[in-house]
């Protein structure tokens, strides 16, 4: 997505910042207390307490270097970490120094990319002080190429050049959270490398940084310009009993809440049920969120019942716990599965867990020629699934993805997804859809017309071009290289090549993804040079077509 920064375009997650994600919510107030009041301490500590006027100069640089720059969170899936992220970003966005923010997603193309993340924070940074975004305007007209270049360049030419020219800087926070769901192949974080070239020039900014304690990511916090300017937080090293205590609270108010909701009399759920509860959850929030939802979705006397009369985890890890959740939701909502049955909601669980992007309901149904809604309306306590069927559908928690992926720790055949065999249909269902391609589909009729220059090009865009369709053009090449290379999929991408290349290059320019597509095909064709099938030569010889409408964009 291109924003406007001083009347100039600038690639940036819009679904990233803590208030576009429908997902994210707060903490329970009475919950994580002590952990907040060190978290707004620091803040205060550090942002708040400075200057009257919420403006740094370089005067107040001396009282502050002392302390850390970045907060790092750091627990294992599901120990509450984006709640605690959401919660201080929605004080300091109601506080005024909230400079940005960027919540990591694996399930949002934009949200999981690598290259859009200093871009992101740099455009919040414009509309957060229009002396940055008058510098950062200056940085991107004199070289529009910067928004392109690699991560650390971006980082030192759009974020830190224009915040080293303001005579006055601004204070406040930057929300990262979520670090380890970013796409990034490289042995230590990108991101984490770049900030610890620069985090002496990026005063008076702080980052409050969020993952999962992964070897890529603990790694680069070794650095010695990171260690050094960090403040960690191991979530699951915090005392359990003080945990139990947050979970329990949390338990009794949502428990307490279904209870008015379903009209349930006398003294359910008694403070016993609520304790097996807690001591289940093994100081894992999302178990206890899950937990929750799952006995709302129905019967919830019955849903409870149901929990705690699995099967004793004494002993068993906080993850195995976990596990053994996600197991009962889904033999709950599928007792006797057939195989038909079984094949059909792998197919829909698996391509829920590859989209790149999410789909609502109906244009899911329309990828993948098959119910959806049906097939999960009794899988509600792990997938969000709108009741409007406009909202998209989501997994609820990456650990639902960790767990159905894994062989080690989903044993159900019936439910564990293969990755690379559903990539490989995914694909399939992509390049059938790009069947539907054709010469001028928005009906245009004006090839030397830029895209600007067509009036109501969005919507003629929403009217000829479904949302099934659009998501097939930007991500069949994704699920071509992770999946197998089958003959049916070989096929595909010959009728594709031979019939509708030049027609999928129009759409892409149309939806402003022409350069993605061009790099897409590259990685592609990298994929097939093991092939000797034809398209590989195809592809290899592509270059832009004058007949494309857009050709003159690809230059």
């Amino acid at each position: 997505m291109f924003g406007d920064a001083a009347g100039l375009n600038l690639p940036h997650a819009t679904t990233a910042g803590f208030s576009c994600n429908n997902k994210l919510v707060p903490c329970l107030d009475g919950t994580r207390k002590q952990i907040l009041d060190e978290l707004y301490q620091w803040i205060g500590h550090d942002i708040g307490d400075i200057s009257q006027e919420g403006i740094l100069t370089s005067s107040d640089h001396l009282n502050v270097m002392g302390t850390r720059q970045i907060y790092w969170i750091n627990g294992v899936a599901g120990s509450g970490k984006t709640t605690i992220a959401y919660t201080a970003a929605e004080l300091c966005e109601d506080k005024g120094n909230l400079a940005a923010s960027f919540f990591c997603s694996r399930d949002n193309a934009d949200c999981s990319n690598l290259n859009l993340v200093f871009t992101t924070i740099a455009y919040q940074l414009g509309q957060f002080c229009p002396e940055f975004k008058a510098g950062l305007a200056e940085v991107v007209r004199s070289n529009p190429d910067v928004v392109y270049s690699n991560v650390s360049y971006q980082l030192k030419k759009m974020i830190v050049k224009p915040l080293l020219a303001m005579r006055k800087k601004p204070r406040g926070l930057v929300v990262i959270d979520a670090l380890d769901e970013c796409k990034d192949e490289n042995s230590t974080s990108t991101i984490l490398a770049s900030l610890s070239q620069h985090i002496d020039k990026l005063f008076p900014l702080q980052f409050l940084i969020t993952s999962r304690p992964i070897l890529q990511i603990t790694g680069a916090f070794q650095h010695p310009h990171l260690i050094n300017a960090t403040r960690p937080l191991i979530l699951h090293q915090v005392k359990l009993d003080v945990i139990k205590s947050d979970i329990q609270y949390y338990l009794t108010w949502h428990l307490g809440t279904i209870k008015q909701k379903y009209h349930i009399p006398g003294t359910w759920p008694s403070s016993r049920d609520v304790e097996t509860l807690t001591n289940m959850s093994s100081g894992l929030f999302i178990f206890a969120a899950t937990a929750a939802r799952f006995i709302d979705a129905a019967d919830p006397r019955g849903q409870l019942k149901i929990l705690l009369n699995t099967e004793s985890v004494t002993g068993f890890s906080p993850l195995q716990c976990l596990d053994q959740l996600y197991s009962q939701v889904l033999k709950t909502a599928f007792p006797n599965i057939s195989d038909h049955l079984g094949t059909k909601l792998q197919l829909i669980l698996g391509a829920i867990a590859t989209l790149q992007d999410p789909l609502p309901s109906d244009q899911l149904e329309d990828l993948l020629e098959c119910d959806v809604y049906g097939y999960l309306q009794q899988l509600q306590a792990i997938i969000t699934l709108p009741n409007d069927g406009v909202g998209v559908i989501r997994l609820i928690h990456p650990s639902f993805f960790d767990f159905i992926v894994d062989p080690t720790r989903c044993h159900d055949e019936e439910f564990r997804i293969n990755l690379q065999e559903q990539h490989t249909i995914m694909a399939e269902k992509c390049l059938t859809m790009m069947k539907r391609l054709q010469k001028d589909i928005c009906g245009i009729r004006d090839p030397t017309k830029f895209n600007h220059e067509v009036p109501d090009l969005p919507e003629m865009i929403s009217n000829h071009i479904s949302c099934s369709l659009q998501y097939a053009c930007r991500y069949w090449g994704v699920h071509v290289c992770s999946g197998k290379l089958s003959s049916d999929v070989l096929k595909l991408l010959g009728d594709f090549c031979s019939n509708h290349l030049l027609h999928w290059i129009e759409v892409c320019s149309l939806l402003g993804y022409l350069r993605n597509a061009l790099q897409m095909l590259a990685s592609v064709h990298a994929c097939l040079e093991v092939s000797a099938y034809p398209c590989q030569m195809r592809l290899a010889k592509l270059t832009c077509n004058p007949c494309c409408r857009s050709a003159k964009m690809c230059k």
